[in-house]
């Protein structure tokens, strides 16, 4: 479980902070479901073992992380004026 953490959190804290630099409301907004996610996948990997894992939170935590990474690159495109930013 601890294991699974770290090597998943270098993504999580990159897409994080590039979301929250044009983005810092719904990227924080976005904080919250993934550390309930990630709470609840945990509480259930530790009660029913290996196969506690596939209990449908996994969606909500990968539904966190591709709404960090569109305002991630969407961010990224405002900052390199390839978009027209009248829309956010």
């Amino acid at each position: 479980m601890h294991y699974n953490l770290v090597e998943n959190l270098p993504s999580i804290i990159t897409l994080h902070l590039l979301a929250g630099v044009y983005f810092p409301r719904a990227s924080a907004i976005a904080a919250v479901p993934w550390i309930v996610a990630r709470h609840v996948w945990g509480l259930n990997y530790v009660s029913a073992g290996p196969e506690g894992r596939y209990n449908g939170i996994a969606a909500l935590h990968q539904l966190c992380l591709i709404s960090w990474f569109g305002m991630a690159v969407a961010g990224s495109l405002k900052a390199a004026g390839l978009v027209n930013t009248s829309w956010y």
